[in-house]
């Protein structure tokens, strides 16, 4: 039976010199069918006019709270968004995004006294609101309706703070935090909150809008091996606080899928120069936790020890894939989704295929 007090949403929104952006934001807000929120601006020490476009939203609008830090970085806004909140649930916006004028109403609706995460879709869009494609399917979700969480799901859910209504009293009696100076954030949230979820409910439609421009931090062309540093601080950042609340990081199965995960997504983009560096680095954490150990059978581990350099002629290790070549000419390759065997796949014939298709491209 849903409470006769409304549900207040606490959105909250880091700002760094985005002020082209930020009307549309936060116009998105004030069309919300939903009127019960808050929204908590922190500016992060902004040189282009952000705070004076959120100070006069804060005074056209008293749910508009804005707060300004000297430039501490995303993590150390979020944190104080948070100390601000006063919201049953909270969620974030990003400054240069936007959301469904319905989305909260529809959100909330999904509520139940046992329900603490609430996931909706997202779309991808380009800085004139032109629909994207999700190429790799990360933001689609696998689940709909409500269902009891668990740690498996998290292989079909994006990791995204701002996709998600969050259950404040979680995050307050957990204490969470973001880890101040690293990036990907959202991994540490997710990964940090799910293990207190008892029930889950998820939205297809979309409700996110999310902007892809070329300034984004997201789209800012990290290096493969500074980037993989800091999935690195994440991970550990969130061993910590598994080991701090006694979550069993073996065996809990949230900590393996995050490391999978992260692994699985730097390794994507490592060029050959870096695979024995990247592998290395993952794989001294792996034996830290006892993860290696445990799990030794699992391929989100075993991708970790690459062949030497003359089975490398033979043999290609990935994540998603133990490929069997001769030199540089695929043949075949067993594939693997979330460390588990999939099939096998005739390599030979999509590389004859791929190379036919530049030969003689359809007229």
């Amino acid at each position: 039976m849903k409470p006769n007090k409304p549900i207040i949403i606490s959105v909250t929104i880091p700002v760094h010199n985005t002020a082209e952006y930020l009307p549309k934001c936060l116009d998105s807000l004030l069309a919300q069918t939903y009127p019960h929120w808050e929204v908590v601006c922190v500016d992060d020490g902004s040189s282009d006019g952000s705070l004076d476009i959120l100070q006069s939203y804060a005074a056209r609008d008293k749910r508009f709270k804005v707060y300004h830090q000297d430039a501490q970085g995303v993590s150390a806004a979020r944190n104080t968004a948070l100390m601000h909140s006063t919201g049953d649930f909270i969620t974030s916006l990003d400054s240069d995004d936007y959301i469904h004028p319905e989305l909260y109403e529809k959100a909330v609706s999904l509520i139940t006294p046992e329900v603490d995460l609430v996931c909706y879709g997202i779309q991808c869009v380009d800085v004139d609101g032109k629909n994207l494609p999700d190429h790799d399917g990360y933001y689609e979700m696998g689940y709909e309706g409500t269902h009891d969480f668990r740690a498996e799901m998290t292989e079909r859910i994006n990791v995204c703070i701002w996709s998600k209504l969050w259950r404040k009293s979680i995050i307050d009696e957990q204490n969470i935090q973001f880890p101040v100076g690293l990036v990907h954030e959202d991994d540490a949230l997710f990964y940090m909150y799910a293990p207190f979820v008892r029930k889950a409910a998820f939205m297809q439609e979309v409700g996110y809008y999310y902007v892809q421009r070329n300034g984004s931090i997201m789209h800012s062309g990290r290096k493969t091996i500074a980037d993989a540093e800091q999935y690195l601080g994440i991970l550990r950042y969130v061993q910590q606080f598994y080991q701090a609340h006694g979550i069993d990081v073996l065996h809990g199965g949230y900590f393996l899928r995050q490391f999978g995960r992260v692994y699985h997504l730097v390794e994507r983009y490592c060029p050959p120069s870096q695979s024995y560096e990247l592998a290395s680095m993952f794989r001294e954490l792996a034996s830290e936790t006892g993860l290696d150990s445990a799990h030794a059978g699992d391929q989100r581990l075993r991708c970790l020890y690459l062949p030497g350099k003359l089975a490398r002629f033979f043999v290609r290790r990935r994540s998603d894939m133990t490929q069997y070549r001769l030199g540089p000419f695929p043949i075949a390759s067993r594939r693997y989704k979330n460390g588990r065997f999939t099939g096998w796949r005739f390599d030979a014939w999509h590389a004859l295929r791929t190379l036919m298709r530049r030969c003689f491209p359809s007229r």
